[in-house]
């Protein structure tokens, strides 16, 4: 599934979105104005979560895949 990952200008400044979805910075109060757009997939996003909690692993075949391998890195608790 293909999705983009924005980069909004704001009057409190600048912030982060993936789809309609903002994910860092301050909310761009009316719209906001898009300086950037990238064009991604859920798979790869999940991709880049995983590998934040686990250490760099083969892509798995599905968005379904790494989506149940994110939840269950997200419930193991990490060793030092």
């Amino acid at each position: 599934m293909d999705t983009k990952i924005y980069y909004v200008e704001g009057c409190e400044g600048n912030s982060f979105a993936i789809g309609n979805i903002r994910i860092a910075g301050p909310k761009p109060w009316g719209g906001g104005r898009i300086l950037a757009e990238r064009k991604t997939t859920v798979k790869d996003i999940l991709y880049a979560l995983n590998n934040i909690y686990y250490p760099p692993h083969q892509p798995l075949k599905t968005a379904e895949d790494e989506a149940k391998a994110l939840l269950h890195n997200l419930s193991v608790e990490r060793i030092a």
